[in-house]
C-alpha cells in the first residue's frame, strides 16, 4: 500500500495505464478484507440491533444485488482452479479480516511498521493463540442470535422477502464457523512441516542394507515403508542415504514409531543433529520439486457444504477419544488357533518383543512359559494381563531368534495369510 502511495499512482507519467491497472488492484485487495467486514456486519447490525444499512425494498435489493452475485460467481467459477473456489476465497478473507481492518486504515494514512519482522516458521502450537478466535466467535455467536431473532414469528411472505437477511446471515456462520475451526487447528505432532516424498532411500544396520523408500520427510525427521515387518531393537541407531536427483544426504536416526497395516509397515524416524554439508543437501531434497501434500484436485461433486458438515463431524467423533499409542515395532495382528496339549491358545498379535496370546486357562499365574510355535521356540515372561482371557508376555530371547531362518518363515507366513497360518511343524508349551 505504501508503494502505490509512493508512487504517486494517478499523476505519475512513468506508468502506462495497464500498469497502473496493476498496481491499484494490488491495492484494492487489501482493502477487501474490510469490505468483508462490512459484509458481516450489516446483516448483524439489522436483525440484532435494528441498525438499517441499507434502506431498499425487497425487489430492488434483488435487482442489483441477485445479478452481481450470480454474474461473480460465474466469473469466479471460470478464473479460479481445480482446488480453489469462491466460497474458500470468502473464507480466506473472513479469517484474515478482524487482523487486517487497523494495519491497513493506518497503512493508508502513513502510519507503517519500522521493523522487519521474519515470519516464524517453526510449527507450533500455543493456548494463547486462542486469542485469535475471539472476534470470530463473537461475530459467529451474533451471526446465530440474528438469524433466530430475525426470523422468530415470521410466516408466509414475511419469511420470503426476509430471505436475502437469511441467506446473508446463513453465509456469514457458514464463513465465521471455518474461520473458528482454523483458529482452533489441529493437534501439531512435529516442530517442522512434513512433505509426501516416494525418494529412493538406503538404509544401513548391522551391516546389512535395505533399500527401501519415503514416504514423507521434514527437516527433523522422515518416514520409510517397508512391505515386510523389519525388526530393530528400541534405540537402535540407522543410518539412510537419501538422494534424489543429484543430491544425496546421509544421515542417522531413531525409530520413534511404527503404524501397521496389511501389506505395508511405515516406521517414524527422527533424525539426528545432521552436519551442515549434510544438512545441506538434505534442504535440497526436501524443497526442490513440487510440494504433494497439497491437493490436486477438487472433487466437482463436493460442495462446500458437504465439506462443511463433514468438518464438524469429524471433529465430534475425535471428542473423548484415547490418545493415540505409539508402537515402536513393526506389529503383526492375528488371530490363528494353536492346539496345545493341554489346552488351547489364540494368537492376537506379534511385535518381535511380544507376544500377545488369548486362552481360556487362567494364564495369570504363569510369569514364565516356553512355547514351541511351528518350530520357533520362545521364552516368553509375563508382562500383563489386558483382560481376563488376553495376556501380553515379551519375547527374552528375541535377540537369538531375529536371525533365524524359522523365524523368517514363520512371520514370512503369517504376512502372506493374513496371520493364519497351516500347522507346520509342532506346537508344545512348559513352564
Amino acid at each position: 500500500m505504501s508503494k502505490v502511495r509512493n508512487l504517486r499512482l494517478i499523476t505519475n507519467k512513468n506508468l502506462s495505464f495497464q500498469q497502473k491497472l496493476v498496481f491499484l488492484n494490488g491495492y484494492l485487495y487489501w482493502w477487501a478484507f474490510i469490505r468483508r467486514l462490512i459484509y458481516i456486519l450489516a446483516p448483524i447490525l439489522f436483525a440484532v440491533f435494528g441498525i438499517m444499512v441499507v434502506d431498499a425494498n425487497f425487489w430492488v435489493l434483488l435487482l442489483f444485488w441477485l445479478p452481481s452475485y450470480y454474474f461473480l460467481h460465474l466469473c469466479m467459477q471460470d478464473l479460479s482452479s481445480d482446488i480453489r473456489t469462491q466460497r474458500w476465497g470468502e473464507v480466506q478473507e473472513t479469517i484474515f479480516a478482524p487482523f487486517l481492518f487497523i494495519p491497513v486504515l493506518l497503512q493508508s494514512i502513513g502510519i507503517k511498521e519500522t521493523k522487519f519482522k521474519v515470519t516464524n516458521k517453526a510449527a507450533s502450537q500455543s493456548k494463547k493463540d486462542l486469542l485469535y478466535i475471539i472476534p470470530h466467535a463473537v461475530l459467529l455467536a451474533l451471526s446465530i442470535i440474528g438469524l433466530i431473532q430475525f426470523n422468530t414469528g415470521k410466516y408466509g411472505s414475511e419469511i420470503f422477502y426476509g430471505s436475502v437477511i437469511t441467506f446473508w446471515l446463513f453465509t456469514n456462520i457458514f464463513n465465521l464457523t471455518f474461520s473458528v475451526l482454523f483458529f482452533l487447528g489441529r493437534p501439531i505432532y512435529r516442530k517442522t512441516e512434513r512433505f509426501l516424498a516416494n525418494n529412493t532411500i538406503k538404509m544401513i544396520y548391522d551391516n546389512q542394507e535395505y533399500n527401501l523408500y519415503t514416504k514423507n520427510i521434514s527437516e527433523n525427521g522422515l518416514s520409510f515403508a517397508a512391505n515386510e515387518p523389519l525388526y530393530f531393537p528400541e534405540n537402535a541407531l540407522l543410518q539412510f542415504v537419501v538422494a534424489k536427483d543429484d543430491c544425496t544426504a546421509h544421515l542417522e536416526g531413531k525409530i520413534v514409531r511404527v503404524d501397521s497395516y496389511t501389506d505395508e509397515w511405515i516406521y517414524g524416524i527422527q533424525l539426528e543433529e545432521i552436519p551442515e554439508e549434510e544438512y545441506l543437501q538434505y534442504l535440497q531434497i526436501i524443497y526442490d520439486g513440487f510440494n504433494r501434500s497439497l491437493p490436486q484436485f477438487r472433487d466437482p461433486w463436493e460442495t462446500p457444504f458437504d465439506r462443511f458438515f463433514n468438518n464438524i463431524q469429524r471433529r465430534l467423533n475425535n471428542v473423548g477419544k484415547k490418545a493415540y499409542v505409539t508402537e515402536k515395532f513393526a506389529k503383526l495382528r492375528m488371530n490363528e488357533l494353536i492346539h496345545l496339549h493341554d489346552f488351547d491358545i489364540l494368537l492376537q498379535s506379534f511385535s518381535f518383543e511380544k507376544l500377545t496370546i488369548a486362552s481360556s486357562e487362567n494364564l495369570a499365574s504363569v510369569k514364565e512359559m516356553t512355547l514351541n510355535l511351528h518350530g520357533v521356540i520362545f521364552h516368553l515372561k509375563l508382562i500383563n494381563q489386558k483382560d481376563n482371557a488376553s495376556y501380553e508376555y515379551r519375547v527374552e530371547n528375541i535377540t537369538e531368534l531375529v536371525e533365524t531362518p524359522e523365524l523368517k518363515r514363520l512371520v514370512k507366513n503369517w504376512v502372506q495369510q493374513g496371520g493364519e497360518i497351516d500347522d507346520i511343524g509342532s506346537n508344545s508349551y512348559s513352564h
